[in-house]
């Protein structure tokens, strides 16, 4: 729309299919001398297998994932050729969770080390990180990629501004020149790799906005607007975050059962919410509901904000929600 207005604030649509399509996107990256995922499209596992064959990965660890998709949905990590074709007739022909069919699927590059969440505004090109989220990423329930937590970090910090310096690269081989965009890049092998990038603020319905205006003053969301509408507001957002006031967690909640969720136990939910970290928390299910153990970002069991000026107080409180999910915090037959 904005392209047909002539709005100056168009980002044009020469690179729509790059900045959704994930084969797209990084093949768009890599031919901008950025380095991106080796990787193949396809929707016939002959070509799935016989690209596997002649790369010969070693160790043998390849991932699986919808071409277009969210929510780590359908992302596997195969350790040998029979767990790709298994993933490979669980992904191709099936509705993901945006309610669009597999018609392909891709075949990436196990990315090892740490992933993290580089979120910037852009305005006329130039591009400003707002925030980086480190993710705690961990196997857990057969899956391998659950998020548990993601924790902001400042420019200060190892890999951050290396980190920081890759994704403008990226966001610019993408025709990005305004408003938001939220990263995911991996720490990998000593040099920062996309995973993927939308060109939108970070979702979660915004249940981090709080805990990014507690440690940094400002957030992706309000920053976003103002890179449309403000010259001025755009040129007083730092460049990167710099300073603390406090420190910050988003904390995911854990399934680790399934079947019918019969409470919450109200002496361990008075316990966290009184902890001194505790800023807010959304449970996804209510008493009757049917629950699966958690693998993805759609089967969370709730979302919990916490903030506190004290690094060990955060990370003691952390410790004993993670213990509370073991335990019987919810009560689920």
């Amino acid at each position: 729309l904005s392209t047909h207005l002539n709005l100056s604030s168009s980002n044009g649509t020469n690179f729509t299919e790059a900045r959704r399509n994930k084969f797209i996107m990084g093949e768009t990256v890599r031919s901008a001398g950025v380095r991106a995922v080796k990787q193949l499209m396809s929707s016939s596992w002959s070509e799935v297998e016989a690209y596997l064959k002649e790369w010969n990965p070693s160790p043998f660890k390849v991932i699986m994932k919808p071409t277009d998709s969210a929510g780590s949905d359908g992302v596997t990590l195969c350790t040998s050729m029979a767990q790709c074709l298994d993933a490979f007739n669980a992904i191709y022909g099936r509705t993901n969770v945006l309610g669009l069919i597999n018609k392909e699927l891709l075949v990436q590059e196990y990315l090892e080390g740490t992933e993290y969440i580089i979120d910037m505004v852009s305005r006329e090109g130039e591009h400003k990180c707002v925030a980086v989220w480190e993710y705690d990423r961990r196997p857990v329930n057969g899956a391998g990629f659950v998020c548990f937590g993601q924790k902001l970090c400042t420019i200060d910090e190892p890999r951050i501004a290396e980190l920081i310096e890759y994704q403008k690269k990226v966001v610019t081989a993408l025709g990005i020149k305004y408003g938001p965009t939220h990263g995911e890049v991996k720490w990998h092998k000593g040099e920062p790799v996309l995973v993927e990038v939308g060109a939108r603020c970070q979702g979660a319905e915004g249940f981090w906005i709080p805990v990014a205006d507690a440690v940094h003053g400002y957030n992706q969301v309000s920053c976003g607007i103002d890179s449309y509408l403000s010259a001025d507001k755009f040129f007083d957002i730092p460049p990167a975050p710099r300073t603390r006031a406090t420190w910050g967690y988003v904390l995911f909640l854990i399934f680790y059962v399934g079947g019918t969720m019969e409470a919450v136990d109200k002496n361990m939910m008075e316990e966290l919410c009184s902890m001194k970290s505790f800023m807010n928390i959304e449970l996804f299910t209510a008493e009757g509901d049917p629950v699966k153990p958690t693998t993805n970002a759609l089967t969370w069991a709730g979302i919990v904000s916490l903030s506190h000026a004290d690094q060990d107080v955060l990370h003691t409180e952390i410790d004993r929600i993670r213990a509370m999910e073991r335990e019987k915090l919810f009560i689920v037959n």
